[in-house]
């Protein structure tokens, strides 16, 4: 009979659902002392050597000795997770339905698998370096604030009840409702951050984009020196690695990074704050889909930590939690001095324009707004959320339109380099300037993007400067810094921009926000548009920052009366929110039910097709005694990207713990084609 302890529970390191599971290893006598969990190993598997990962060491197995192989060897003695980061990889791979192997791979050094095997072979865990250590301060000591009466604490009475919780090392969860300047939500949260710190622990603050984490970063590293740090994907590979190794040897109490930074090797974490939660960088969007809100929320709970939320229109689903869970708390929030109060919002309903003597992309009611902010020097932003100079171009002869052969879907045409280019996959052609069918030159350009409003405003206001912020034109003007630089030089300007230009870029003296249209967002067949859209223009109007003037915010749509625009007009989050509560419960969708989105693609749309078709029988035969629709199969909203074919099921459930048990279960025994790839995306947040 087996010993106590010489049988370990290991996870493979492989990505595949049907073989999600531990395996049961012998630990040879000499391996017995260097085992542990969160260990690496070697261990035969099949007829080949397979890395693993410790999970359990147990006195004995369900299989016979005899079908019991041993561990082949031990990588190091490095535990490279400790039994709590277990529990949360458990239930990442129970809640997203995804295999082990796949996300312990998010907790493991951001390195290749032989560096990977260096490093665990370090002989022990290096000790805090002393040199990042302010003169006269032990490691744990609080630092002392720099400037105090500079840099006054705001919102005592916000954080009181939070920090309560920190000192208890309770776990409650706290969504902070409300708008918030930039220097006072960094006040708040070095309130924050100081407490944690006096109790001997560390901080994790998520920010939703790398440039936000930069800004707040630059505004800790005046209190906290060189005890905070950044980090997030897009580092160097040896920055991102020496940041993350420096987290593991305790070097860093205040850690500021995007999602990715959730899963970083962080000892004695006292709280956690997850910044502007309802944006949708959050949700990763590879073949792991989570959402970093709900895997906080969940490791606050693991190691009873407080868990606080930031934003100003709040996510649907987090403000739902908020309301209806015991232990989770709104706290509103606002400024001493705030702005919306002065905010003129104007709507211009484009369906009653007169097409003959007024403009639908820059309208009359626009144009005179504009002029009088520039003759008064001030600056105006522009948003439009379309890259491009039109969304197609059609051939007035023989009705062509120029598609991508990759994805099946219409070029975007782009006046900046001549350019027809594919926005999903990337693709682009030069375009000629007559039809590739029929080689007329009498063609229609459909639709407006940024480039068509740049132009405009650029003919309408020759000797004003005018700057884009979008992804493309940040490329090839340089680093954001360096256009920053010349957008706040004194006297006025217009910045146009897509989705980027809501981020914090800390412009000032902005005194005119305008919307071009809003209604390509709504016309996605998505449940979350009207959310998308109150969030976004909500974030537009909080740029007009031109305090002690009256600022403005103009939004010119087909439709002024949907739910978002109206209950923006009216000023009130808490009506938009409980009528698309109400509209939600009605239609049964999230937060009253969950959405699963299984998508298969491959190069072949017939296997493709078969094989979804053979999931859904399978879904349906397996899982009974379970409340859930299933919706499909159909094909993607975009049916090719990227050469992929896409088809797609939805699922809609109310009892999601119970389907996902037995989902698992019908996954891990699913035989799928090779040629196709399966994505399940639980809470989606685009069905597309």
């Amino acid at each position: 009979m087996t010993s106590r302890n010489q049988i370990a529970e290991i996870f493979l390191d492989l990505k595949a659902m049907e073989i999600n599971r531990a395996f049961d290893y012998k630990i040879p006598d000499e391996l017995i002392e260097s085992i542990g969990i969160g260990i690496m190993v070697v261990v035969p598997f099949g007829s080949r050597k397979e890395i693993g990962y410790v999970a359990r060491l147990k006195g004995k197995s369900n299989l016979p000795d005899k079908n019991l192989k041993k561990i082949d060897r031990v990588i190091g003695n490095i535990t490279l997770f400790d039994i709590k980061k277990l529990g949360l990889i458990y239930w990442m791979s129970f809640y997203y339905i995804a295999a082990i192997g796949k996300i312990i791979e998010l907790f493991l050094p951001p390195v290749s698998k032989s560096r990977l095997e260096r490093f665990c072979k370090l002989k022990i865990k290096p000790i805090i370096d002393e040199s990042k250590v302010i003169p006269g301060r032990q490691p744990n000591d609080i630092l002392p604030l720099n400037n105090l009466n500079q840099r006054p604490f705001f919102g005592d009475i916000y954080c009181e009840d939070i920090n309560n919780f920190i000192r208890k090392n309770l776990h409650k969860a706290f969504l902070l409702e409300g708008f918030l300047s930039s220097y006072n939500k960094t006040s708040l949260y070095l309130n924050l951050c100081r407490q944690t710190l006096k109790s001997n622990r560390k901080v994790l603050i998520l920010v939703p984009e790398i440039i936000s984490a930069e800004k707040l970063y630059a505004s800790l590293k005046i209190d906290f020196c060189k005890r905070v740090c950044i980090y997030h994907s897009e580092m160097s590979e040896k920055k991102r690695f020496e940041t993350w190794y420096e987290i593991w040897t305790g070097n860093f109490e205040v850690i500021i990074g995007t999602r990715s930074a959730l899963f970083t090797p962080i000892e004695d974490l006292g709280l956690v704050i997850i910044d502007d939660e309802h944006d949708l960088s959050y949700k990763d969007s590879s073949i792991l889909r989570y959402n970093a809100q709900d895997v906080a929320l969940r490791l606050g709970k693991i190691l009873k930590i407080p868990v606080v939320f930031t934003s100003p229109t709040p996510s649907m689903s987090i403000r739902f939690k908020a309301e209806n869970e015991n232990n989770f708390k709104i706290i509103e929030v606002s400024d001493d001095f705030n702005n919306k109060a002065l905010l003129e919002k104007v709507v211009v309903d484009l369906k009653k324009i007169d097409s003959y003597k007024d403009n639908t992309l820059i309208t009359n009611t626009l144009h005179k707004a504009i002029s009088a902010e520039i003759l008064s020097g001030n600056k105006v932003i522009v948003f439009i959320n379309k890259l491009g100079f039109s969304n197609f171009l059609i051939c007035a002869k023989c009705g062509n339109i120029p598609k991508c052969p990759v994805c099946n879907l219409s070029y975007r045409y782009h006046k900046t380099g001549k350019k027809l280019i594919c926005h999903h996959c990337g693709k682009e052609i030069y375009y000629e300037g007559v039809c590739t069918a029929c080689g007329s030159d009498n063609i229609s350009f459909s639709g407006s993007g940024i480039e068509k409003v740049e132009s405009s405003l650029n003919l309408r206001f020759k000797d004003v400067p005018i700057f884009r912020i979008d992804s493309e034109a940040v490329e090839q003007k340089g680093s954001q810094e360096n256009l920053l630089k010349k957008i706040n030089c004194p006297g006025p300007a217009i910045i146009i921009g897509t989705q980027m230009i809501a981020k914090n870029y800390g412009i000032e003296n902005i005194t005119l926000a305008a919307v071009i249209s809003c209604d390509n967002m709504l016309e996605l067949p998505d449940y979350h548009m009207y959310e998308r859209v109150f969030q976004m223009v909500s974030q537009i109007s909080q740029k007009v920052n031109g305090y002690n003037k009256r600022g403005k915010i103009i939004i010119q749509t087909f439709n002024p009366e949907n739910l978002a625009i109206r209950n923006f007009i009216s000023g009130s989050y808490k009506d938009f929110y409980l009528e698309e509560l109400g509209n939600r419960k009605e239609l049964g969708y999230p937060p009253y039910s969950s959405l699963v989105n299984i998508i298969i693609s491959g190069s072949s749309e017939k296997k493709v097709k078969s094989e979804i078709i053979k999931l859904s029988e399978k879904i349906c035969e397996k899982i009974t005694n379970v409340d859930f629709v299933l919706l499909g199969p159909a094909t993607s909203p975009f049916l090719k990207l990227n050469i992929f074919y896409r088809w797609h099921i939805i699922i809609k459930t109310k009892e999601f713990y119970k389907f996902a048990v037995k989902f698992g279960k019908v996954m891990r025994n699913f035989k799928k084609m090779d040629s196709n790839k399966i994505i399940i995306d639980v809470d989606p947040v685009w069905i597309l």
